[in-house]
């Protein structure tokens, strides 16, 4: 399994099989009902902005992470 499709699961764009979730859950050492858990102290604004920042082209990042760094700074 490549770290490109481990990254698209991740992200939520594709949905694995049930046979690619035991070999992640193997592969990571957990349960598989571990690696389903939602985590309990998840912040869903934090995957919103991951997956903004994951479609800014690499040239314009510098400058998006400068952008948020300073809004985070200024309060």
């Amino acid at each position: 399994m490549s770290a490109n499709y481990v990254g698209v699961l991740e992200r939520g764009l594709k949905l694995p099989t049930l046979d690619t979730l035991a070999k992640l859950a193997k592969a990571l050492d957990v349960g598989l009902t571990e690696l389903l858990e939602e985590p309990r102290d998840r912040d869903v604004w934090i995957d919103e902005v991951a997956t903004v920042a994951a479609g800014i082209p690499r040239a314009q990042r510098p400058t998006a992470l400068a952008v948020l760094k300073a809004i985070a700074s200024a309060r």
